[in-house]
């Protein structure tokens, strides 16, 4: 039947696009996919436009290091470093391009779309799952990338045929003026300045510029674009493996939104070269700050030193979920986290003996180490 037929392409469809998916994502995690749905934007290089497909991702495995076995891969694989680094990243940065994308499109006439329908929001039992809600109600990394892309106010950075672009996306009735800043971050061996320290040498940031700019009432619009080489030309000691660029935008909160806050602000990093390659080191992170908002809230700071974390995410044992999660942290920075407990009162000590903080260093490096509990 016609049906049929269609379902028989869209499933060889799906196959090649997992492919590429493996190449380009997962394969920069050094890892190998044991299955065939997945999440992927393909761009037309002939010409500006972009096609999406998207389907299920299932689960991913780790490559075995020479000399191990399938059981001790497969053992290695119940460890949580394998769960986020081979479901939980993947599924976060699949789904993030294709909402972003499709968020970007509500000015191209062809389109108008505002974001996308996916599958899936939560659970309703324990198990391997596409949702971004476990059936415990914590939230995957997944989950905060779907809510940041939807935001009122969205900056996004790609690259495109060697090209840096960068979006804004405002979903305000109103139009507004946002302050635009492109700056290019080293990603190790940053000083951190004490406080009240002046001095930028050694500082993360090695080049940064910024600029005013109008952003129309619901629209997505274009706000800066420059060639990747000239752009990295202005650094010399910069080198796509070693740097990155981020994309800063604060505008006036309009309209209704004003009610709310005053300022809307929003964050994007773009790396030239697939995760794998980046020259990274450890990161060193400290807790801060750590204080009782609540019975059921607890607020803390997350500090990293002069090394970049990327694809940081926390979680805990404790049922709850946090204001924010799965973000890259520049040498120096920190970032204020709320946990918020679904499962009532609960103290500083006990939300800071539950937290385990992963990253992309710890993630890849996990997998090649030898892990306590299985035997080859």
């Amino acid at each position: 039947t016609l049906s049929g037929l269609i379902a028989e392409f869209v499933s060889a469809a799906l196959l090649h696009v997992a492919s590429v998916v493996h190449q380009r994502y997962l394969h920069a995690c050094g890892l190998m996919m044991c299955c065939s749905h997945v999440c992927i934007a393909v761009r037309n290089q002939s010409s500006r436009s972009q096609a999406m497909t998207c389907c299920v991702l299932c689960a991913v495995l780790p490559h075995g290091a020479p000399g191990q076995s399938g059981r001790l891969a497969a053992c290695r694989f119940r460890n949580s470093p394998y769960i986020g680094c081979t479901v939980h990243l993947p599924q976060a940065l699949c789904l993030d391009t294709a909402i972003g994308y499709w968020r970007r499109l509500r000015s191209e006439p062809q389109a108008l779309t505002m974001g996308v329908l996916y599958w899936q929001l939560n659970d309703v039992w324990p198990g391997a799952s596409w949702s971004g809600i476990d059936s415990a109600f914590r939230w995957k990394p997944m989950q905060y990338a779907v809510r940041r892309q939807f935001n009122d106010f969205v900056v996004q950075a790609y690259e495109t045929k060697r090209h840096l672009e960068a979006f804004v996306v405002s979903d305000m009735p109103l139009p507004t003026t946002a302050l635009i800043r492109v700056s290019i971050v080293r990603l190790t061996g940053a000083e951190c300045a004490a406080a009240g320290n002046n001095n930028t040498e050694g500082s993360p940031v090695v080049w940064t510029a910024a600029k005013r700019v109008q952003v129309p009432a619901n629209n997505a619009a274009l706000v800066f674009n420059s060639s990747v080489s000239q752009l990295f030309g202005l650094v010399p000691n910069c080198t796509y493996d070693t740097c990155y660029v981020t994309v800063d935008a604060e505008a006036d909160a309009a309209g209704p939104i004003a009610a709310q806050t005053q300022k809307l602000r929003s964050h994007a990093d773009r790396f030239m070269v697939e995760y794998k390659h980046l020259k990274i080191r450890k990161p060193v992170f400290e807790l801060s700050n750590i204080e009782q908002v609540t019975d059921s809230v607890v607020k803390f700071t997350v500090n990293v030193a002069g090394d970049a974390s990327l694809l940081t995410y926390w979680e805990s044992d404790l049922l709850g979920h946090f204001s924010d999660n799965f973000v890259n942290l520049a040498p120096c920075s920190s970032i204020d986290v709320e946990f918020k407990s679904d499962q009532g009162p609960v103290t500083t000590a006990e939300v800071v003996s539950s937290l385990t903080i992963h990253d992309l260093f710890d993630d890849q490096s996990d997998l090649y180490s030898p892990s306590g509990g299985c035997q080859a």
